[in-house]
């Protein structure tokens, strides 16, 4: 269950460090 929650922890750092750049390319896609 621990392993659930660090999985969704390190999935939401992903995502939020990787569509860095493409949040400035896509604006609209917030």
């Amino acid at each position: 269950m621990e392993f659930m929650k660090v999985r969704r922890k390190s999935s939401v750092n992903l995502l939020f460090l990787c569509p860095p750049q493409p949040q400035v390319s896509h604006p609209d896609h917030r």
